[in-house]
């Protein structure tokens, strides 16, 4: 039977069409699968990235001075394309975007950017794509700068001196029409509260129309030093001294100073009510003269300046010692030699009398031997009272 099938021309054909229609099909199935899978690859390759704050490079006449307002500082760029050619653009970001303005006359222009430096093999948006940029005459002006500070930062009892600035005026440059809307150029400063020393900062100038707008123009130098001075509110008075503490029996005490006025600081209502300060000066166990420094208690809101001590001087000296009261026994001795005093005065003045009548003794040598015994009672008396006195003092002691 199947050489007789294989012997018959038609079968052979028709087995050998059959196979061949195999043989095609699995061939045709090879490439449409390889196909596939390439096609495959090539979408899995491709990527896309968004660049953004990408500058804007403006090309202008170099021969020509204008002032270009409405260009954008920065603008985003879209990328699609191979994977690694996006990679390495969106890393490297050596390309440009740029604003064309050769050529253009002053006034209102819609100028399409560009961009230089990215491969043709990626798609590239821009967004914006477009800017309107206005061209007008360049004005350069100067305007002097005003500090804005608000004082109620400063602690209490200080004040601030007249700002300080490394640059009292700024060169600004823009449109006529922008320069004429000028109206404040200032620097605002923001120190924490209770300033009490001198504040410094960097601040950038702001350039504002009447309405507080800010105005698109340039400024030379964009940001300038500061300094706020800040000090004590201080007066001038004078000061008095007051002995205070238990002095020492029988000692006197005279204070005195070099320093005859203090300067304090404080708030300016505490400083309006003061007119004089009054130092108080203990002397208590204190013996002889000698110098202190003396600390100056001030009221409330007010604090002492310049010097930081007051030094103060305190004499010291011995008052007159009263006479101790007389005793009975006393009184007897003065009595005592009183009398002895006046009969020697007596005789004295008896032999005065009588000199005249005695045999051989001049008047003169009897007087004389008079006034010697007289001289020597008195000694005697003053003794006495010198005893008594230093035996009442020592009672006392």
């Amino acid at each position: 039977m199947m050489n007789k099938i294989m012997n018959s021309k038609w079968s052979v054909r028709t087995l050998a069409f059959v196979a061949a229609l195999l043989l095609f099909a699995y061939v045709k199935g090879v490439d449409i699968g390889k196909n596939t899978i390439d096609t495959g690859s090539i979408v899995s390759y491709k990527s896309k990235a968004t660049m953004s704050d990408i500058p804007i490079q403006v090309l202008k006449d170099k021969d020509k001075d204008y002032f270009i307002s409405g260009i954008p500082q920065f603008v985003s760029v879209y990328i699609e394309g191979p994977r690694n050619i996006v990679q390495t653009t969106e890393n490297l970001q050596d390309f440009k975007i740029s604003a064309d303005l050769r050529g253009l006359a002053p006034g209102e222009h819609v100028v399409k950017l560009k961009q230089t430096g990215i491969s043709d093999e990626v798609a590239v948006s821009i967004i914006p794509d477009t800017v309107t940029v206005s061209i007008e005459e360049k004005e350069t002006k100067s305007f002097p700068v005003e500090v804005e500070f608000n004082p109620s930062l400063i602690a209490p009892g200080y004040v601030s001196a007249e700002p300080v600035l490394d640059y009292d005026e700024v060169e600004i440059s823009g449109s006529k029409s922008t320069i004429d809307k000028i109206a404040y150029v200032k620097v605002s400063v923001s120190p924490e509260n209770g300033l009490k020393k001198d504040y410094n900062e960097e601040v950038s100038v702001q350039v504002l129309d009447a309405d507080y707008n800010k105005l698109d123009v340039t400024v030379n130098p964009e940001v300038v030093q500061v300094k706020i001075p800040i000090h004590a509110l201080t007066k001038t008075v004078p000061i008095t001294f007051k002995q205070t503490g238990t002095p020492k029996k029988g000692k006197n005490y005279q204070l005195s100073s070099p320093i005859t006025t203090i300067t304090v600081a404080g708030t300016q209502e505490a400083l309006a009510k003061l007119s004089t300060v009054a130092v108080a000066v203990d002397i208590s166990d204190i013996e002889q003269t000698t110098v202190r420094d003396v600390t100056v208690n001030l009221p409330e809101d007010v604090f002492l300046y310049s010097p930081e001590k007051v030094t103060v001087a305190i004499n010291v000296t011995g008052t007159v010692e009263e006479k101790p009261a007389k005793t009975e026994e006393d009184k007897k001795d003065e009595s005592s030699s009183s009398s002895e005093s006046s009969s020697s005065e007596s005789e004295a003045e008896s032999s005065k009398d009588s000199s005249v009548s005695m045999n051989g003794q001049s008047t003169k040598s009897i007087v004389q031997s008079g006034m010697r015994s007289v001289k020597l009672k008195n000694y005697q008396r003053l003794a006495k009272d010198s005893l008594a006195q230093f035996v009442a003092f020592s009672r006392q002691k």
